[in-house]
């Protein structure tokens, strides 16, 4: 079933299913950049940072083993001595929660440096222990304290403030690097998007575009047929274009136009049957109008007939009482005539 064929509902679903599709891809595409950032983020805010704060207080606290190292070797008094070794072991306690908190943060490529750290570490609280025999023995040689001092103490403590250093440049690093990481998502992440809404933005029209054509292409034709056979023109060429609604409305114009067709034909061999016949009503119209000419003639002579005739009867009535008249005169003679022939019999007989 190609896509024309669909229904228009469908091609419409299919549209904006589309669209929907375009959006869901840069939605994710915009996660995912969205994702990078917030895992580099997460990494400055939650190991990058807090590792070099951790390390910072590190070096603080091992400077403030040092210091009390020092104060122990010059100190004379031994309650001072005492209150110092006490501060040391807490100093010391502290430093190892630091490092255990550190510990838990340690990415991969801290690992070979933490390795050195530990064992510097253990050389300096070595030689620290060495340091805090010497002095807890009472009688010691300031000399050899002052030795072991400023020489194999800071050689140890010096290596692991180095490498501590070395740690939070490590931290620090990872972090500007994290901050550039992420800076790279967003212009990755905002150049996507850009093109993904640009991308989508010109689909959008060319489907909007491709679908409009789908659906306003035959229903103009369907219009502009509409209007021709409404003016008359039965022989007004219609495709099929697909079998969706546009084109059942397209087939149902056609069969339309030719029950029209069929219809107006009908009608025109009914009104030709018509004029035939209404020509042979003429014709008879004009046979009946020849002979009522004819019986009107026939009248008139008839009537001029009858006049003539009527004539006669009034001169033949005249005549009848001209000839009664006469009759009655010649009785009346008569009769005279009888009398004066009495007058001469009865003469005669006389």
């Amino acid at each position: 079933m190609g896509f024309s064929n669909l229904r228009v509902g469908v091609k419409l679903g299919l549209a904006f299913v589309a669209m929907v599709l375009l959006s869901a891809l840069q939605g994710g595409m915009a996660m995912w950049q969205l994702t990078s950032i917030n895992g580099d983020t997460r990494d400055i805010a939650t190991n990058w940072l807090p590792s070099v704060q951790v390390l910072g207080e590190m070096r603080a606290t091992a400077n403030q083993l040092r210091a009390t190292e020092v104060g122990l070797v010059l100190t004379a008094d031994a309650s001072d001595k005492m209150r110092l070794e006490d501060d040391l072991k807490k100093t010391e306690k502290l430093f190892s929660e630091q490092e255990k908190r550190y510990a838990e943060m340690l990415t991969a490529a801290e690992l070979p440096v933490y390795g050195e750290f530990k064992t510097q570490r253990d050389a300096y609280l070595r030689v620290q222990a060495q340091l805090v025999d010497l002095v807890a023995a009472g009688e010691f040689s300031y000399a050899d304290a002052t030795r072991l001092l400023n020489q194999d103490s800071q050689k140890a403590f010096t290596a692991m403030a180095d490498t501590i250093g070395k740690l939070t440049q490590l931290n620090t690093q990872g972090s500007a690097q994290a901050f550039e990481d992420s800076q790279s998502a967003f212009n990755k992440a905002r150049g996507a998007v850009v093109a993904m809404l640009l991308a989508a933005t010109a689909i959008a029209i060319l489907l909007g575009l491709w679908i409009t054509r789908l659906i306003t292409g035959p229903v103009s034709h369907a219009v502009q047929a509409t209007r021709e056979i409404a003016q008359g023109n039965l022989a007004v060429d219609l495709k099929v274009q697909g079998k969706d609604e546009l084109g059942q409305l397209t087939q149902a114009l056609i069969d339309m136009r030719d029950n029209l067709s069929r219809v107006v034909a009908g009608v025109r061999t009914s009104a030709e049957g018509v004029a035939t016949a209404s020509v042979q009503i003429a014709q008879g119209n004009n046979d009946l109008s020849a002979r009522t000419e004819q019986q009107a003639s026939a009248l008139e002579e008839t009537a001029a007939s009858m006049e003539e005739l009527g004539s006669t009867v009034r001169q033949n009535a005249d005549n009848a009482r001209q000839a009664n008249q006469l009759a009655m005169s010649a009785s009346t003679v008569a009769a005279q005539g009888g009398e004066v022939v009495s007058e001469v019999v009865d003469t005669m007989k006389g």
